[in-house]
């Protein structure tokens, strides 16, 4: 079989591309693909009717940061910069927030150039990276996490064409909990008070993890095979407490659906040796079709951009054969796209 990137291109028309989300969240439409090719459409709030008691859903708690900022260089001209991380790559508590962090810059810089906002010097560029990141020393006077919520927007995949600050709290899960993703999860978007009450009515379980989204979530694959590549290093944990609750799971003969391609990574790193285990570290787990599965039976996505790594993970999961099958099917029946798109449940 070719695992070149053409592959993993498809046709869609512009126009359903979702720029703005759907109101109430769970009216978004849910397309659920069995094995060996069934599709069914349905609307989200009917999730709870795909699962069964003993089912454990898996959900990604990562907040979104307002990660964009526009600052001025000293002659006048606007420099936008996208936070990816502390470059002590530790995750954001309610402690003051690093003042060094990776950066990717639009524009043109010099190093250990200034720049400002409102007049005042916010910090200065200092070291280029391999990657194309630099970093960025703020100031020590300034508290970043509140110079960060007060004068940042969330960073909206650039196909999106909505003001972003007006998007700031639909670009959010509704449970999100931990700060320090630069993009979200978009997977949880859909889910509602309701939808939680009724997958507990039906005797479903609920279990938190957490992966901080990075800059390359969206990137493109590059040229040649796509399982020669390499994916971006993302933080992230799962506590004692969920790996307990998840291994009780599949003891129990549960199913375990992940929400969204962060649950699944997630999950699968910490589970490759075919138990969960605790942890909270890097990952950089790139699925492709050659990978195991240990640990998801059903994964909750949204429809992904073609050519990215997302839709590699997708392939990984239920085959060529069907990954064609539900992506014509959704084109066909006009379903919205990605990240403010409609959802689906794929059983493996």
């Amino acid at each position: 079989m070719n695992y070149d990137r053409s592959e993993f291109s498809y046709e869609y028309p512009d126009y359903l591309i979702a720029h703005t989300p759907i109101e109430p969240r769970d009216s978004a439409r849910l397309l659920i693909s069995s094995p060996p090719n069934k599709i069914s459409d349905n609307y989200f709030f009917e999730l709870p009717l795909a699962l069964r008691a003993g089912d454990i859903v898996v959900r990604n708690i990562s907040r979104v940061i307002p990660a964009r900022l526009i600052l001025l260089r000293a002659s006048g001209g606007e420099r936008e910069l996208l936070l990816a991380h502390p470059t002590n790559r530790q995750p954001l508590t309610d402690a003051p927030w690093p003042h060094q962090w990776r950066v990717m810059i639009r524009g043109e810089v010099r190093e250990g150039e200034i720049l400002m906002h409102q007049g005042q010097s916010v910090g200065k560029v200092t070291t280029l990276h391999l990657d194309g990141t630099r970093t960025f020393e703020f100031n020590t006077s300034i508290n970043v996490a509140t110079f960060i919520h007060s004068y940042g927007a969330p960073p909206l995949p650039p196909y999106i064409h909505t003001n972003a600050l007006a998007m700031a709290e639909r670009y959010q899960t509704t449970y999100a909990q931990k700060s320090g993703s630069v993009a979200a999860p978009t997977a949880g978007l859909h889910f509602t008070d309701r939808t939680w009450e009724d997958l507990s009515l039906r005797g479903v379980k609920v279990c938190d993890i957490t992966l901080h989204v990075g800059l390359g979530t969206f990137k493109p694959l590059g040229e040649g095979d796509v399982r020669n590549q390499h994916l971006h290093a993302e933080w992230a944990e799962i506590t004692p407490q969920a790996c307990e609750l998840i291994n009780a799971t599949r003891e129990a003969k549960g199913r375990i659906i992940a929400v969204g391609t962060t649950s699944a990574r997630t999950l699968e790193h910490f589970g490759k040796s075919g138990a969960l285990r605790t942890g909270a570290e890097e990952i950089d787990l790139y699925i492709t079709p050659s990978h195991t599965w240990q640990m998801v039976n059903g994964l909750i996505t949204n429809f992904h951009l073609p050519e990215t790594s997302l839709l590699v993970l997708v392939e990984s999961f239920i085959g060529r054969t069907r990954r064609q099958q539900v992506y014509a099917h959704a084109i066909r029946e006009q379903y919205r796209l990605f990240s403010f798109g409609d959802s689906s449940l794929l059983w493996r």
